[in-house]
């Protein structure tokens, strides 16, 4: 391909991970920008080429397509990569899953001309649990995101940081651009205007195994139908109370733990943390703005579908037989645990109730997992065959759900 034309104002790095359904939407909202003089480049983390086809269905010579080694585990060296190879003068994110309004690079554009800006960021809005949450109305400071898919900056401006070189920090990768940014003095502007449709992964357990994009498809044929449908949820969310700030709240993790929250939600190992065999309502990763309905402030376990099944995600046990036991609060009776089923990944297995010590029930089940394609990670549920398609299960208070090994299945 021969080099783009001394005339390209952007460079748009799309951070794409196997997710082809929800790639093919956003990088229609890139190559329907009002600014066209762009170039987008798509950086695959990892060997998937699928991400190469729909560049090659789209046929837009704007578009290149390129991908690392090694998997990475988070888009902050997607990102890098994309940057190191702009060949604009500014350069702008975009998930692969989220989606820009036609204005977008434009009004970003003016923002950085008009506050002679290093970086400049748009409104983010979020659909999320249980209201809609918005981000970067004002300019970003240390403790008010700004979403990457709503951030531009100038290429080669000093004053703008790098991408972490992994995901080791207490906090998203996400942050720590415009972390490293402001220490070096940067200069930020916000548009104002809420031009980011973020439908956040990290939210939910389901998105990088279901890839479901219903809801993407839905939101990208109102913003086709009409170009400001983002700004009047923005607008939405306003009157309902939101200050269109995202504050960052303290972490309560340890470092890296994060990082191991996203690779579990992506069916990747950790690469800094210890193998998760144990969920506890002590350990629970709680991190405000995450979903985390894992438990209620009573403790009940309640992670809970129509369906009435309420699951956590664990590492993948090296065993290939094992035993999976739900430990109760105290308060719970042998009455609560009685019809109640245990699942690995959707499987229902043979559930029985056992006592422990100090009067403590546990709900038992004994697993396997074959030795080709094993995953890497897993889903234990809780299930209440009794709850109807709209009803929610039983409360189950759990104090913890463990894996351990063992050396035969009971009959």
């Amino acid at each position: 391909m021969s080099d783009q034309p001394a005339a390209q104002r952007v460079t748009v790095v799309i951070a794409s991970y196997r997710w082809p359904e929800a790639l093919r939407l956003s990088l229609q909202t890139a190559l329907d920008q009002t600014v066209r003089e762009i170039e987008v480049i798509v950086v695959e983390d990892g060997r998937d080429r699928s991400s190469k086809k729909v560049v090659e269905e789209f046929g837009d010579p704007r578009v290149r397509w390129m991908r690392l080694v090694r998997n990475s585990g988070s888009q902050a060296r997607p990102n890098a990569v994309g940057r190191r190879k702009a060949r604009a003068p500014v350069v702008a994110y975009l998930g692969h899953d989220d989606l820009w309004a036609p204005d977008h690079l434009e009004t970003l554009l003016d923002a950085l001309a008009r506050e002679d800006a290093d970086i400049a960021h748009a409104m983010t809005v979020m659909p999320g649990y249980p209201v809609t949450h918005l981000a970067g109305r004002t300019p970003a400071t240390d403790r008010e995101h700004a979403p990457p898919s709503s951030i531009a900056h100038l290429r080669d401006s000093p004053r703008v940081g790098e991408w972490p070189p992994d995901a080791r920090g207490l906090l998203p990768v996400d942050y720590e651009l415009m972390f490293r940014s402001r220490a070096l003095g940067a200069t930020v502007a916000a548009t104002g205007v809420a031009s980011v449709l973020k439908i956040p992964a990290a939210w939910s357990l389901h998105a990088f195994r279901s890839r479901d994009v219903s809801q993407h498809r839905e939101i990208a044929a109102s913003l086709a139908a009409d170009p400001e449908f983002i700004a009047r949820l923005a607008d939405e969310a306003m009157a309902a109370g939101s200050s269109g700030n995202f504050v960052r709240p303290e972490p309560t993790v340890s470092p890296g733990e994060l990082s191991a929250y996203g690779r579990r939600n992506r069916g990747l190992r950790s690469r800094f943390t210890r193998r998760a065999l144990r969920w506890s309502a002590e350990t629970q990763l709680s991190y405000p703005g995450w979903r985390d309905p894992e438990r209620d402030s009573s403790g009940t376990f309640r992670r809970v579908d129509d369906s009435g099944r309420a699951m956590v995600r664990l590492d993948a046990p090296r065993w290939p037989l094992f035993r999976i036991e739900v430990e109760t609060s105290p308060s719970a009776a042998r009455g609560d645990l009685e019809g109640m089923n245990l699942d690995l990944d959707g499987q229902v297995l043979e559930t029985r109730v056992e006592e422990a010590d100090a009067g403590i029930v546990r709900l038992v089940a004994d697993a396997r997992l074959g030795l080709i394609r094993r995953p890497t990670v897993i889903d234990i549920a809780i299930t209440d065959p009794s709850a109807g398609a709209a009803s929610q299960a039983r409360g189950v208070p759990v104090r913890s759900i463990s894996v351990r090994p063992c050396l035969r299945l009971s009959r």
